[in-house]
């Protein structure tokens, strides 16, 4: 399953879903609704890289 943004108001899954709305699909799911327009991959966000500190005991 992936998750897609609804970028235009449409109806998924039964009901009407606002425009930033986030949407779990399967490619089944996605194959059917992709036609339609209105919805945008949300790609995950790389991790943070953890900031190295330099704590100087003294």
């Amino acid at each position: 399953m992936k998750d897609y943004r609804i970028t235009e108001r449409r109806p998924i899954g039964g009901r009407m879903r606002k425009v930033g709305e986030i949407v779990s699909l399967d490619e089944r799911q996605h194959a059917a609704e992709a036609p339609w327009g209105g919805l945008e991959l949300v790609e995950p966000e790389p991790p943070a890289k953890a900031k190295k500190t330099t704590d100087k005991a003294g």
